[in-house]
């Protein structure tokens, strides 16, 4: 990039402090950043302190020529509309939001007044300790206005990491499946850690740590079907039969047992390793 443009950030928590940290350590020159509690507009060497309702009240030297927006999903669309009432030319300027569920359509007053349009969304957790190092060796969607995804992406490029163009429809599918992958995984570990803790298992979710980082490990080098093991995959219906009996006195683990019970027999049926006659026990047992 030949020029860099200068940057305002809206929403300085986990994510836009990431990309502040990025856009400092990269020398782009930042304009203002915004939060629900202030407002700072570095000018001539000088940082000005604004009270946070003065982002509708900002003028064309205070406002960067890429706005990344970065706040609550639920509020991206409020401070596109907030910045598309303000009396400046938009046609040289482009605005970012990273919402991973939503799509640069959340910005559509501000393209309606000119300005080039985009979501970009890491492919990753943060947390608000995190620094420029969490958008490294990453994947980063990009939806929206072409020219400017393409311009992110090459920022994109900086950051280690790489880019990858969506259709809307496609953006919400990765979003739906990282929400799988990473927040039901939590939830998953979860109820796992509730059965040790329920018979007081010393270590807890400790013990398992080594098995469940060798899974992950196998499923990204293998796949998800080379990688599957356990009573299902080797169609052992006695070992499905004495789980459900230890959940009897638990219904939801039990529903959710079933459940992925189920969809694993879908995935023990592309190994073709199990007999037919084991399938059918094995549904059978774990019908709703």
């Amino acid at each position: 990039m030949k020029t860099k443009p200068s940057i305002s950030i809206i929403g300085t928590g986990a994510l836009g402090s990431s990309l502040l940290d990025f856009f400092r350590h990269e020398q782009f020159p930042i304009l203002s950043i915004w939060n629900s509690r202030e407002g700072k507009i570095f000018k001539n060497g000088e940082t000005l302190a604004r009270s946070p309702d003065q982002l509708q009240h900002l003028n064309k030297d205070e406002l960067g020529e890429w706005i990344f927006i970065t706040v609550p999903d639920d509020q991206i669309k409020k401070v596109s509309e907030t910045l598309s009432l303000l009396d400046i030319d938009w046609s040289g300027r482009s605005v970012v939001h990273c919402s991973g569920s939503k799509t640069s359509a959340e910005c559509r007053p501000l393209a309606e007044k000119g300005a080039l349009t985009a979501s970009m969304h890491p492919i990753q957790t943060f947390r608000r300790s995190d620094g420029r190092e969490r958008l490294s060796s990453i994947y980063i969607s990009v939806e929206g206005d072409s020219e400017l995804t393409d311009r992110l992406s090459g920022v994109i490029g900086m950051m280690n990491s790489k880019a990858v163009p969506l259709t809307i429809k496609q953006k919400q599918v990765v979003h739906l499946a990282a929400v799988l992958a990473s927040n039901y995984l939590v939830t998953l570990l979860r109820e796992a850690e509730e059965l040790l803790e329920g018979e007081k298992v010393e270590g807890g979710l400790d013990i398992l740590h080594p098995l469940i980082n060798q899974t992950v490990q196998n499923v990204l080098e293998k796949g998800t079907a080379a990688s599957l093991s356990g009573p299902v995959s080797r169609g052992d219906s006695e070992t499905l039969q004495s789980h459900l009996e230890l959940l009897e006195k638990k219904p939801d683990k039990m529903a959710l047992y079933k459940i992925l019970g189920r969809q694993t027999i879908h995935l023990t049926k592309k190994n073709g390793q199990v007999t037919p006659g084991e399938i059918e026990k094995m549904e059978e047992l774990l019908k709703r």
